[in-house]
């Protein structure tokens, strides 16, 4: 039962196979409960198989939002890594600044000494 709860979560999310389902009306609440119930019983199959087999949907439809899928979640990871290179560059440019810092202070000292 946890692990039926844990994918439950998991189709709040926009990008989840049963979200896509659901949001193109091919699958109600219902027929995706099942469906996870009997995917938590079984062999481990995917989603898309699991609502083929039930009837739920046609082969086509899991093709169309298999695709749609693997479109969202690669929009996720692409704004994830662009996310991570610009905090990689604000570090980078944090440090710059203070090493520039630490450097026109050692030249400041030096001058001082010259004096």
């Amino acid at each position: 039962m946890r692990f039926w709860k844990r994918r439950r979560v998991a189709a709040d999310d926009p990008t989840a196979f049963g979200a896509i389902l659901l949001e193109h009306g091919w699958l109600t609440q219902e027929q995706l409960d099942t469906a996870l119930c009997a995917q938590s019983k079984g062999n481990d199959a995917k989603l898309g198989a699991v609502c083929v087999a039930l009837g739920f949907i046609t082969d086509e439809q899991r093709g169309d939002a298999l695709w749609e899928h693997r479109l969202a979640r690669g929009r996720v990871r692409m704004a994830e890594r662009i996310e991570r290179a610009e905090r990689l560059s604000d570090e980078r440019q944090k440090q710059h600044l203070s090493r520039s810092r630490n450097i026109q202070i050692l030249a400041d000292e030096l001058a001082l000494m010259l004096k």
